[in-house]
């Protein structure tokens, strides 16, 4: 069995001006304004939520500092004093500065922390500022790590 079909495709006329034509400078412009409205909208939470991510990073990073110190005055059993200034953690050993950590987004307040030989410290506690807030480090719970 034999089917004849016959299969035209219809050309239909293209007008070259319709394709040519692009958009308008107003319809641009709408696009551009729809734009900058969501940019204006969505870029400070993005950049607030980038400033709290930082400060959240630089608290592990102050903890992990006080827990290291702890542990190599337990090691070599040695005092390990530290001062907490401003943007920074200072290591002093008789008078000297050993090592230094810099934070952008912590203010600690002036505070002087020395771990003894068993890698006890002597204080139980550190305030700092975190975006305008007040803080305080339970020293003990970082250096037995009790934090659940």
């Amino acid at each position: 069995m034999k089917s004849n079909v016959n299969v035209s495709l219809v050309k239909s006329p293209i007008n070259k001006s319709k394709l040519l034509q692009g958009f308008t400078m107003i319809e641009l412009l709408v696009v551009l304004a729809i734009v900058a409205t969501v940019i204006g909208l969505v870029g400070p939470l993005t950049i607030e939520s980038i400033g709290k991510y930082q400060s959240k990073v630089e608290m592990v990073e102050v903890k992990a500092v006080i827990s290291r110190f702890s542990n190599i005055a337990f090691l070599r059993g040695e005092r390990v004093h530290l001062i907490f200034r401003e943007h920074s953690i200072t290591k002093e050993k008789d008078g000297e500065i050993e090592d230094s950590f810099t934070f952008d987004n912590l203010y600690f307040y002036p505070t002087e922390l020395s771990f003894n030989q068993s890698g006890v410290p002597d204080i139980s506690e550190i305030k700092l500022v975190v975006e305008e807030k007040e803080i305080k480090i339970d020293v003990f719970e970082v250096v037995y790590d009790t934090v659940q």
